[in-house]
């Protein structure tokens, strides 16, 4: 703007003065011929036409000098010139709600008198920004200030500051001042609006006229699955699951069309294809005049509580059928009827394959006593020990539910399998706080997770019947209490006798140990009787009556030769003072075979209880290969000896497995220390192989048979080197 305005001005000026000049030569010097007059009359019509621009230019400059003000004048924003020196030479009539004060009497004024209106966190910085723009031509700078009005709120403004010092227009620092009040408030209140719907635990749609979506929150996207740019300018109706009828949504359409809201249940279906449960209000959206420009729907997912209606409604019958099929039950009859019965009951609640009640017995192993079917009467068969003991451990979190897996070693896998059974599900049947047996249903039904979970609160009030009722029968207290009373009587009675087994040393076929060994008098295997004993809480007495009789029998035992005795874990620990004294009435080295009756927790302790024992006890881990054996034990315990179980002997003459799984014990063994000692030697195959393979100590069957004390010395026989 001020470029042209000097072209203007500079064009004027220099076609007036060559006019001028022009005419004063034709005036003074009259042309000597036509030619020259020619000439001249062109020059004059030259004159003319540049008189005639600076005319029009200067009519032009001042046109645009009057519309710069009459557009000031007339703007809807506040605007003010600013001299050079901070006065106010010009303020438009808009500028009044700012100042306070009319357009006339704000010039002249300091711009900075006017600052006191600002809020005074800002005044410093908006002083210092205003003072730059001054101070250069052409800058500009752009602030949102808030500041107090005529009517003394504050109100937001965008103040624009632009240098036009340098243009003879305006001559100023142009301030436009744009009042965005209301547009901020308008704007903080839809961030509102938003947020509160943006955080809404609700599901907020909301569709134009024609019932196409223009916005979905994310309460919506989080309930359907669908995200707010999938479902925008769709209608809802793809929500509809099908199960309401299409009478369901005229009435619905001819409520929201006459005005009114619709208030209802809707069962739709998500992304995935599932269904919920929607409680919603829809509502028509009127705009000044009454029409209805579009809709709201504001719905809570109810599923849950829908279910847990239901739920509450099939457990109710449940209860009803267990009552009533418990009513019917008389305790007279034997466990097996009883049992039986609730198993049958049990399997009529929805989708099961069997139910079974099942027992734990002395062995710790399981039997059921009673299981029914989908597919009929099945024989009941006894449940291993390993099976047992998981589900005791796994009793102690509550009931559980667990993925049948076909290869399970199970009595009824094949049974299952059959079946199609998916999954089980088990409850304990406690007597006080021991657990005396289980309940346990399975389904082959697809959603078996959710068929047995809706089972699982109807088993769990059968296993607290199953208590009552059955309790004093399968609990078997009196039994166990009865077990254990006659395995005291066997401690306390000596209903054993010791037998003693010969150590060989190969390198000089010298008889250089006995294994002690215990013959009960009832014929029972030693370690089924250790086993109970250890289960029903007397096993360390058991062992120590049978370790006294080793000791006692062991003195006609040839001398030097060192005595070989089992001991639990559980007697080093816990009875080290008893075996303490007995092994101090010996007259000959003890060595402490460590049984894998029970799994050593804290080696340090284990130490400790050995060395208290004295130096003449050494120890030897037995069984290694078998049980809680292993080569932890061996480096952990450092014993003198290892044991190689029968297992690993048996057949070494002819398997490369078992040779070198020997000869890789003994370079172990040799390692840590201590030397192997071969049990179960039965032929000459197997002697001679462990002799190639450098095992120092043997014992088995052909070198000497368990016997008396008293029957040794014709029993024995000496070892060729």
């Amino acid at each position: 703007m001020a470029a042209a305005w000097i072209a203007d001005r500079a064009t004027l000026v220099l076609s007036g003065s060559i006019a001028l000049l022009t005419m004063i030569i034709f005036v003074v010097r009259r042309p000597a011929d036509a030619a020259s007059g020619w000439i001249e009359i062109g020059v004059m019509a030259l004159v003319g036409l540049l008189f005639f621009r600076a005319r029009e230019a200067a009519r032009i400059a001042a046109t645009r000098t009057s519309q710069v003000g009459v557009l000031m004048a007339n703007a809807a924003d506040a605007l003010a010139v600013v001299g050079a020196g901070g006065e106010i030479k010009f303020a438009n009539p808009a500028a009044q709600r700012i100042f306070g004060v009319s357009a006339a009497d704000s010039v002249g004024r300091p711009v900075l008198d006017f600052f006191d209106r600002v809020h005074p966190d800002e005044h410093p910085a908006l002083e210092r920004r205003l003072r730059t723009v001054i101070a250069k031509w052409g800058a500009v700078d752009t602030a949102l200030v808030q500041m107090r009005g005529a009517d003394g709120d504050f109100r937001s403004l965008v103040v624009t500051a632009s240098n036009r010092l340098g243009d003879p227009a305006v001559k100023g620092v142009v301030l436009n001042i744009h009042d965005v009040t209301e547009e901020t408030r308008a704007s903080a209140g839809l961030r509102r609006l938003e947020a509160a719907m943006a955080q809404a635990s609700d599901a907020v749609v909301i569709a134009d006229s024609h019932a196409n979506i223009e916005y979905v929150n994310p309460a919506f996207e989080l309930t359907t699955g669908y995200s707010l740019a999938e479902v925008v300018g769709l209608n809802p109706r793809f929500l509809q699951s099908g199960t309401q009828k299409p009478g369901f949504y005229r009435a619905m359409w001819a409520t929201l069309t006459g005005g009114q809201p619709w208030t209802s249940e809707f069962v739709n279906k998500r992304k995935d294809g599932s269904t919920y449960v929607a409680e919603a209000v829809v509502s028509p959206i009127r705009d000044a005049s009454g029409a209805v420009t579009g809709y709201v729907s504001v719905s809570r997912d109810v599923t849950a509580e829908r279910e847990q209606v239901e739920q509450a409604a099939l457990l109710a019958r449940q209860r009803a059928t267990v009552r009533e099929t418990i009513r019917k039950i008389d305790g007279r009859q034997p466990i097996e009827t009883i049992a039986q019965t609730l198993c049958s009951q049990v399997l009529q609640l929805p989708d099961l394959a069997t139910a079974a009640l099942v027992v734990f017995e002395l062995d710790e192993r399981a039997m059921p006593y009673g299981i029914a079917t989908v597919a009929g009467n099945v024989p009941l068969r006894q449940l291993p020990k390993a099976r047992a003991q998981l589900i005791r451990q796994r009793a102690s979190g509550g009931p559980w539910i667990e993925a049948w897996e076909p290869g399970t070693t199970h009595p009824y896998t094949s049974m299952l399998n059959r079946l199609g059974v998916k999954a089980s599900a088990y409850v304990a049947i406690r007597d006080g706080a021991d657990m005396v047996g289980y309940l346990v249903i399975t389904t082959a039904a697809q959603n078996a997770e959710a068929v047995l979970t809706d089972a699982l609160p109807a088993l769990v009030e059968i296993a607290d019947i199953c208590a009552t009722i059955l309790g004093p029968q399968i609990a078997q207290r009196t039994a166990r209490d009865a077990h254990r009373q006659r395995l005291l009587q066997i401690a306390d009675g000596v209903e054993f006798f010791p037998v003693y087994q010969p150590l060989v040393d190969l390198a000089t076929g010298a008889n250089v140990g006995f294994e002690a060994l215990t013959r009960f008098n009832d014929g029972v295997v030693p370690d089924v009787r250790f086993a109970e004993a250890h289960a029903l809480g007397v096993g360390p007495r058991l062992e120590l009556a049978a370790i006294n009789a080793a000791l006692a029998g062991a003195r006609s035992l040839p001398v030097g030769a060192w005595l070989n005795i089992n001991a639990s874990p559980a007697v080093i620990l816990d009875s080290g003072v008893e075996l303490r004294r007995l092994i101090a009435e010996s007259d000959r080295e003890i060595v402490l075979e460590v049984t894998e009756h029970t799994e050593i927790t804290d080696y340090a302790a284990f130490r400790r209880a050995v060395h208290e024992l004295g130096l003449r006890v050494r120890l030897a881990v037995d069984d290694a290969g078998a049980g809680f054996a292993s080569l932890r034990h061996i480096v952990e315990l450092k014993p003198s000896f290892v044991k190689l179980d029968r297992q690993v002997i048996s057949g070494i003459d002819h398997d490369d497995a078992r040779q070198a799984m020997v000869a890789g014990l003994h370079h172990f063994a040799l390692s840590t220390g201590c030397w192997l000692i071969a049990e179960g030697v039965e032929t000459e195959a197997e002697l001679a192989t462990l002799r190639s393979l450098d095992v120092r100590y043997v014992q088995g069957f052909l070198l000497g048979r368990p016997i008396p004390a008293a029957e040794f010395p014709s029993a024995a026989r000496p070892v060729a080197n």
